[in-house]
């Protein structure tokens, strides 16, 4: 349990932030205590975040402190001055007065409320004290206090303790994180300060009083619930609100102060016409096909517009819309965040706990079927929408509510935990791939379509360069594979064979193979991925440039075995005295230090970067202009995924050209039939890379270099 774990923002504007539920909620299920000092305070606000309060409840036993202060009227004011009443007696007759308000009311989550209050007093576990300013100003402080055992989080701002306050109003809730330390530390203390001493009443300005008996007790004696409050008994009453809501609105009598929000296609984008017109031909063949089908767009072409572009179009055609975006990785799953956001609507958190993520789903799902919103966006990982979690919720969804599913890379689906349950309440299903096939797994390939419809458009790399991407020269380094490295692949290979694999498969692309297979092949893989003499053919083709005009450049090398993306730091720091940095998951996963390594990469404070996997896990480095892959697998898809995100467009370094570096493994002894295989495996990827080349057909290019080697092999 620990607030460190919660992704806080510095500054919430409500209602456009989701403060309820990002802060409030995810705070109280994480605090060990909790202090609160609000102005304005209305007894109804409490429903806002009783989840929280409820899971706060259920594993604290210190009680929660709380300093409000009801407003005071001129006439009360003057009674006091007169001295026909006493503070004691005004503030009794005020929260009086707002518990009679409250006790009327025909929510169920103010009687919810209630009872949360009347439990709290019972047990001890709610300390309630009243300020009132002397000289009748009004108590403006507004601020929450969570505390774990090592750390506090402090919001506070304009928003206050009220309906209005939490989620109706234009407001703003700044966060301070005691663990930044500095002027965040400095703001917690002065609060924290001003809490304690209102609360012991040595502030000569105010008053401050204990919650009267009286009141207490009124609420303990109506209110007080057998056993403690939970989530449970909020989602009943929730449900109680929603059905009363739903009534209002058949009867024209329930008016909703704002427009639901919705998918808004930014109005910068022409999917239609001009250069991206492949946009709306995709979308418009996704719709002749019932909406259901693959798009087989390539890498940088557009995907995430276009599916978000179908989705809003979508929302006109049905009466309420759950939109669900599946992501293999975090950072496509930020990178979804993000353009979703630009659509003009706020995602449901990503972050936390499955139960936490499956709660925030349901709340959505409940704010549909009560016509509160007319559109949810929950972008996910694959773990997640394959989890038992999310089915239980995606199960109980209404039929009278519309759900679609945009899958990313959704080739990544042709696996078992994904095919042997699919979550056929989807009624609109939309699949995202440079390459849908999988190239190795036929069955698995037949079961996505079947799920998801088969292709009904294609905008491959031959199209998409020129347009959206930038053209590339491809040059071809021969690695001689050394003698042991040889016979370690042939040894592998024969164990292959002796359980029926033959061939170059892949392990990533193979459906239905035991642990072992794929072991095997991810080891025979390794022996050419990390074959040794590849950081040496490296440096003999980088000691040939100065340092100067080594820029945006990247070396991309495997994750089968690390010791090579050491060599190759190594050789890079101290052979060549470059300077370079590693891009590794603590910067793909945290955005604001990606971005931050990228400006400067662009701005050349970096020669190079290395990496390994981040190309395969949707990390887009458009500032690359150079790249060397030391390693690549022989599936197909991972080529075009690669070549698509070096060859992304970039304006920040006016990039017009890309440059490919290959590096093909030779084997040593080519007459020998397990050599060919190695080679003939190396050749179509070259051949591939070769086909869309600038460089392709000119004297010494690419094909002339497959063409000796092909001699080479048959000779």
């Amino acid at each position: 349990m620990s607030l460190r774990n919660i992704p806080y923002k510095s500054l919430y504007i409500v209602p456009k932030d989701n403060y309820v539920e990002e802060v409030l909620i995810s705070s109280l299920k994480k605090s060990a205590s909790l202090d609160c000092m609000f102005g304005f305070f209305g007894s109804a606000a409490l429903r806002s975040i009783a989840p929280g309060l409820s899971e706060y409840l259920g594993q604290n036993s210190q009680p929660m402190r709380l300093v409000v202060s009801p407003n005071i009227g001129s006439v009360d004011l003057i009674a006091l001055q007169e001295g026909i009443a006493t503070p004691s007696s005004i503030m009794e007759s005020r929260l009086e007065q707002l518990l009679g308000e409250a006790k009327i009311s025909t929510s169920a989550l103010v009687q919810h409320t209630l009872t949360c209050l009347a439990y709290m007093l019972a047990t001890k576990r709610l300390l309630f004290r009243v300020i009132w300013l002397k000289d009748g100003s009004l108590f403006h402080p507004k601020v929450w206090f969570f505390r774990d055992n090592d750390d506090t989080v402090v919001a506070h701002g304009s928003s206050n303790f009220t309906d209005a306050g939490i989620g109706k109003n234009l407001e703003q809730i700044s966060v301070d994180m005691s663990w930044l330390g500095g002027r965040s530390k400095e703001t917690i203390d002065t609060l924290s300060d001003e809490f304690n001493a209102l609360w012991e009443g040595s502030r000569d300005y105010a008053y401050t009083l204990d919650l009267p008996i009286a009141i207490e007790n009124q609420l303990i004696r109506d209110y007080k619930p057998d056993c403690q409050p939970t989530s449970e008994d909020f989602c009943k009453a929730w449900e109680k609100d929603v059905l009363i809501i739903e009534k209002l609105v058949k009867a024209n009598l329930f008016f909703d102060k704002g427009t639901p929000t919705r998918l808004a296609i930014p109005s910068r984008l022409d999917l239609f016409n001009g250069p991206f017109s492949h946009q709306g031909k995709a979308i418009n063949a996704w719709e002749a096909a019932k909406r259901r089908g693959f798009l087989s767009m390539a890498t940088g072409s557009g995907k995430t517009i276009t599916a978000l572009a179908a989705a809003s179009r979508l929302q006109s055609d049905v009466e309420s819309l759950l939109v669900i975006i599946s992501a293999p990785y975090k950072p496509l799953v930020y990178q979804w965040v993000n353009e979703v956001n630009a659509f003009g609507v706020r995602p449901l958190p990503t972050e936390g706990p499955s139960s936490d993520r499956a709660q925030h789903l349901d709340f959505a799902v409940r704010s549909l079927k009560s016509k509160v919103s007319k559109i949810e966006v929950m972008v996910v990982t694959e773990n997640f929408l394959t989890s038992e979690t999310f089915r239980r919720v995606l199960d109980r969804i209404p039929e009278n509510i519309s759900t679609l599913l945009i899958a990313d890379e959704a080739h990544n689906l042709g696996k078992i935990s994904f095919l042997s349950n699919t979550p056929d309440r989807f009624n609109f299903r939309l699949g995202l791939s440079a390459t849908p096939e999988r190239q190795y797994d036929p069955e698995g390939t037949s079961a996505l379509f079947d799920f998801f419809g088969v292709p009904v458009f294609e905008f491959g790399l031959s199209e998409a360069i020129g347009v959206c991407l930038v053209p590339y020269n491809y040059y071809i380094h021969q690695v001689h594979l050394t003698r042991d490295e040889y016979e370690e692949w042939m040894k592998l290979t024969e164990r292959l064979a002796r359980k029926g694999i033959k061939g170059d498969a892949d392990a990533s692309e193979s459906g239905g193979l035991s642990k072992v297979v794929e072991k095997l092949l991810f080891a025979r893989r390794r022996v050419i991925e990390s074959a040794e003499n590849k950081v040496d053919v490296l440096r003999n083709i980088l000691k040939k440039r100065t340092r100067d005009n080594l820029k945006h450049v990247l070396v991309y090398a495997t994750d089968k075995n690390p010791s090579q993306l050491n060599s190759v730091n190594d050789m890079l720091q101290n052979d060549l005295n470059l300077t370079i940095h590693q891009l590794t998951s603590a910067e793909t996963m945290n955005r604001t230090r990606s971005a931050n390594l990228l400006e400067r990469f662009a701005n050349g404070d970096y020669n190079a970067i290395t990496c390994k996997r981040v190309l395969d896990e949707g990390v887009d480095v458009p500032q690359v202009s150079e790249a060397y892959l030391l390693a690549s697998n022989t599936v197909r898809r991972q080529w075009i995924q690669r070549r698509g995100r070096i060859l992304r467009k970039c304006d920040a370094i006016n990039k017009q050209l890309a440059h490919l570096h290959d590096f093909i493994v030779v084997p040593p002894d080519l007459r020998n039939k397990g050599s060919r295989t190695i080679l003939k495996g190396e050749l179509e990827r070259a051949r591939e890379f070769a086909e869309l080349s600038s460089n392709g057909g000119r004297p010494d290019g690419p094909f002339d270099e497959i063409e000796k080697l092909m001699t080479a092999m048959f000779s």
